[in-house]
């Protein structure tokens, strides 16, 4: 199971400090959004889908894991986890309102 970060709209509800930097490098106490991710979900990130006005700053300040193939764990990069987090289960999303939150991807239903 690999992990992918992405960033949807829900950017914007964090401007100005979302102009420069991803979602998932915001401070919520000593630790950003994504070490609290991979903390909890003990996943490293192994892809990252950022909006384009960032996504070449993104691929040098973020050296992603090797993809492994296999089944993949969408995570919205604005999660707050505060806990220890497992994957939906295969074929499944998890909606917070009218946002998605997380979604499995078998395999072979992911053309990434």
């Amino acid at each position: 199971m690999q992990l992918a970060l992405f960033e949807d709209y829900g950017f914007r509800d964090l401007l100005p400090l979302t102009w420069l930097r991803l979602a998932c490098e915001l401070r919520c106490g000593r630790d950003r959004l994504v070490d609290k991710i991979t903390r909890h979900t003990g996943q490293p990130v192994a892809r990252l889908y950022v909006r384009p006005a960032l996504a070449a700053a993104a691929a040098e300040r973020w050296p992603v894991a090797t993809d492994t193939g296999g089944d993949t764990w969408l995570l919205n990069s604005r999660a707050m986890v505060t806990g220890d987090l497992a994957p939906p289960p295969a074929g499944t999303a998890w909606m917070i309102g009218d946002d998605l939150a997380a979604l499995h991807l078998p395999g072979a239903a992911w053309r990434g």
